[in-house]
């Protein structure tokens, strides 16, 4: 969630474009106890990027740019340094990517050949991400891009007018589902620039004796505003009261007592919060001093391993609920297992999957996939040509629902919305429900909540 975070500066930037901010789930802000420090990026670098280290493939290069008789090098856009490289757009997500990556390569490869990931740092910045991606594509021969940057989008521009594959996370900007940007895959599938609403949330809240809802996000980001604004529009459809909106919280802050207040008189007892984890479970502690009797709080951002390194949070976020894109860690599934083992094998990583590592891991998956897809005779226009045939793609069976990238649905809201929820309870998240399986909803007709640029 780059645009969201960090500098007021930089966030004034991409909200000045009009720019998604990456708040469709909330921002997601790193939270202390981060076992990643700056010299595990320089490890990861040299891992990644066998030139980092002075080696080489060695192999004849092929008229394909990245392509040769037994390779293929991608590019990962990420936040390797400045205020981001701890969020899950930065190292979390480059570990992700590199274990699936690695994963492949001890099967072999695609068609016999191994993937080589180089890393593009954003830098945490705007200038310096349309700088990196045009060097990893122009100066380091890059035949494709996996985006886990928020920052993506002044370069996609330069990316879709040179036929250059990206798949990865699209909450950055309106591009991922507007043409001419046909060439961009959201691990997500389908999308829409308007930031429809659906049912899932106020059912699940309904479910769980929410009558009043409070819904708050950032005035400086056009989406995380918009998903306050989106819950409230589909609670009142729903037959929620809406005791309490707030679509102006100041960034990133923690002096919610106003709003605690505000909600107890409002006789709150549903929350949700398009927010980052730290302005989140501030509230979250607020009300509870305040005595507002919540059934339900919702955070978008903060579940994974890294929550437990803060005693604080724990306590803070007890009862909560949580949302998840894959299937959470603790559902013992053959994807999960396989997943868990990967990381620990590749990456020594144990616990909870959280966001950063799923970005990285998907976007990595689908890249895989479109090679697969594409067959031997690879160029970029035979695998964007593959990936536009995939209407369903499950990343082996982690996404709630499958993924489709036809071109008769590019751009268009799928009719139907499924998220994992998880509950903390003492030191872990439990799945809810029990069984670990999807909350599901329907769109609700003429709920988007933004306009394409």
């Amino acid at each position: 969630m780059a645009a969201l975070r960090g500098r007021r500066e930089d966030t004034r930037a991409l909200d000045a474009r009009g720019r998604r901010d990456r708040c469709r789930r909330g921002a997601r802000r790193a939270r202390p106890g981060r076992l990643l420090a700056a010299v595990v990026a320089t490890s990861l670098l040299a891992l990644a990027d066998p030139s980092a280290a002075g080696a080489s493939s060695g192999a004849q290069q092929v008229s394909v740019p990245g392509v040769t008789a037994d390779s293929v090098t991608v590019a990962q856009l990420a936040s390797l340094t400045g205020f981001n490289n701890t969020s899950s757009d930065g190292i979390d997500a480059t570990i992700g990517a590199k274990v699936r990556i690695a994963l492949q390569n001890a099967r072999g490869g695609v068609d016999g050949r191994k993937i080589r990931l180089i890393l593009a740092d954003d830098g945490s910045s705007p200038t310096t991400a349309l700088t990196a991606v045009k060097s990893a594509i122009e100066t380091r021969n890059a035949f494709a891009l996996l985006s886990t940057s928020g920052l993506l989008f002044p370069a996609a521009k330069f990316l879709q007018q040179n036929d250059i594959p990206v798949v990865g996370d699209a909450d950055d900007g309106e591009e991922w589902c507007t043409k001419p940007y046909t060439n961009m895959f959201p691990i997500s599938g389908d999308c829409d620039p308007g930031l429809p609403q659906y049912t899932t949330l106020v059912d699940f809240m309904k479910q769980h004796g929410v009558t009043t809802l409070a819904t708050l996000g950032y005035g400086i980001s056009p989406t995380s505003s918009a998903s306050a604004r989106g819950l409230a529009f589909a609670a009142r459809k729903g037959g929620l009261k809406v005791g309490y909106l707030n679509d102006t919280v100041p960034f990133n802050g923690v002096n919610v007592t106003s709003d605690a207040l505000q909600m107890k008189s409002a006789h709150v007892n549903g929350l949700y919060m398009a927010m980052a984890a730290d302005t989140s479970l501030a509230l979250v502690t607020a009300a509870k001093q305040a005595g507002v009797p919540l059934r339900v709080a919702v955070l978008p951002d903060g579940y994974g391993q890294s929550l437990f390194g803060d005693r604080s949070a724990v306590q803070a976020a007890q009862g909560s609920y949580f949302t998840t894109r894959q299937v959470p860690s603790e559902v013992n599934d053959p994807a999960v297992r396989a997943q868990r083992a990967a990381f620990k094998k590749y990456a020594h990583v144990s616990g909870v999957i959280g966001a950063g590592y799923t970005n990285g891991w998907l976007s990595a998956d689908l890249f895989i996939k479109g090679l697969e897809l594409a067959g031997r005779k690879l160029t970029r226009a035979s695998f964007i040509a593959a990936l536009r045939r995939l209407h369903d793609y499950t990343a082996g069976g982690l996404l709630p629902t499958p993924s489709n990238f036809s071109l008769r649905d590019f751009g268009h809201a799928p009719k139907r919305n499924c998220e994992y929820f998880v509950r903390l309870q003492g030191n872990r998240f439990v799945p809810v429900p029990a069984n670990g399986r999807p909350v599901c909803g329907t769109l609700i007709p003429h709920s988007d909540q933004l306009s394409p640029s």
